[in-house]
């Protein structure tokens, strides 16, 4: 099966499946894992700003708050560029989910994180593997183009979304392996709290 459906294959069953909601342990090593590549994508982007603008890398890593003005800036651009990049990453998955499969995606809060879902439609494991990576592809090259363009005032926001960004990737990368983990044929369902995916009966890994 090739094309995403809204009707399981009678010979598919379902193989695995987890459920972020429920599995407090996978939520906890995303985060450790999250906090880690955070660290390593604000290292990396820091150095690759310093080699396409150096002028402007130094006071753009210095954060100065002599005021609560200052402070309370701040504190509003670094909720602002956090939304817009929750925004964006979202977005970026509920439009794949659109081009995939023909219908509008499902837009939603959970608690403590946001999601874009294909509620009901079973869709082809390298259709799937490609909205799980297309934020952190599509996106990283905006950063990248616009930290090359963008007034200088605008590169610390713009730093810190392109990083929020990548470590905000950490569970579209885990599905991307787990994904890759299964065969072509495999198919996913994606609720927003929950992925589950079916194979033929015949088939299992």
């Amino acid at each position: 099966m090739s094309r995403p459906s809204r009707t399981l294959p009678a010979h598919y069953t379902a193989v695995a499946a987890v459920n972020i909601v429920k599995n407090l342990r996978l939520v906890f090593w995303l985060n450790v894992a999250g906090l880690g590549l955070f660290i390593l994508s604000g290292l990396l982007f820091a150095r690759l700003l310093s080699a396409m603008r150096p002028a402007d890398t130094l006071e753009v890593l210095s954060i100065k708050i002599d005021s609560q003005a200052a402070l309370l800036w701040t504190f509003l651009l670094i909720v602002g560029s956090t939304a817009v990049t929750i925004i964006l990453h979202e977005a970026v998955h509920g439009v794949i989910f659109w081009v995939i499969t023909g219908e509008k995606p499902a837009f939603a809060f959970h608690g403590w994180y946001a999601y874009a879902a294909a509620p009901g439609c079973y869709l082809p494991r390298n259709a799937y593997l490609i909205n799980s990576l297309a934020p952190l592809v599509l996106l990283t090259a905006l950063y990248l183009g616009l930290m090359a363009i963008i007034p200088a005032p605008a590169l610390a926001p713009l730093l810190w979304m392109a990083t929020l960004n990548s470590s905000g990737c950490i569970g579209d990368i885990g599905v991307a392996v787990w994904l890759l983990r299964h065969p072509s044929e495999t198919l996913a369902q994606d609720c927003g709290t929950a992925i589950t995916l079916y194979l033929p009966s015949v088939k299992r890994v």
